[in-house]
């Protein structure tokens, strides 16, 4: 199945798979276990140009209190810089990539540029996990009428709000990750009829 999205600002369509939210839902998600418990967050990284990895390094010295997990392959030079609550997890295989998102109370995935759609947030539905994401123009738009996605600017305190919030009221905040991932498919299947529509007629939608 297949989403398009259009960023009206560089006018462009950003197309995002949603196999993967249609063949591997989470029915059930569930607040942390009683062993597990001090909250986590992952934050979905690559340590490319565009994500500011500063802000959640800083953001995660605001909340002591929530272990920030940032997946990839980190630079050496940045576990020096890191508070005792971060971990880098490394490269991780997809079923350990997966059983890190399902333990989180949310994902964390932010980039610097205007038109990039970040595929964690996908991963963040189909897990039926709340998430913060950027307030870039492309993912405000993607996020309007998707429940569950906090959008955030580039400052390490609006993120440590953000996560705040969330783990503060885990349960309300997996009840609203769950109606996004609803909301989210029952979008792709509009889009993804206007597109066969478009493509049948021979003309744009």
């Amino acid at each position: 199945m297949l989403a398009t999205q259009h960023n009206g600002e560089c006018r462009r369509s950003v197309v995002v798979s949603v196999y993967a939210m249609a063949d591997r839902t989470i029915s059930d998600p569930q607040p942390r276990s009683s062993e597990q418990r001090r909250p986590l967050v992952v934050a979905v990284c690559s340590y490319a140009f565009d994500e500011p990895i500063d802000t959640i390094l800083e953001a995660a010295r605001l909340v002591p209190d929530i272990d920030v997990v940032m997946t990839g392959r980190a630079p050496s030079s940045l576990t020096s810089q890191a508070s005792q609550n971060v971990k880098f997890t490394g490269w991780l295989d997809a079923q350990a990539y997966h059983e890190a998102i399902g333990r989180a109370s949310a994902l964390v995935c932010l980039t610097t540029r205007e038109a990039t759609m970040q595929n964690g947030l996908i991963e963040a539905l189909e897990h039926r996990r709340p998430a913060v994401t950027s307030s870039t123009s492309a993912l405000r738009e993607w996020a309007r009428d998707v429940p569950g996605i906090i959008t955030v600017n580039d400052e390490p305190a609006a993120l440590a709000s953000a996560l705040t919030a969330i783990v503060t009221e885990e349960s309300l905040w997996l009840s609203r990750a769950a109606a996004g991932q609803r909301a989210a498919l029952r979008r792709a299947r509009d889009e993804l009829g206007r597109l066969e529509d478009a493509i049948t007629s021979g003309r744009p939608p």
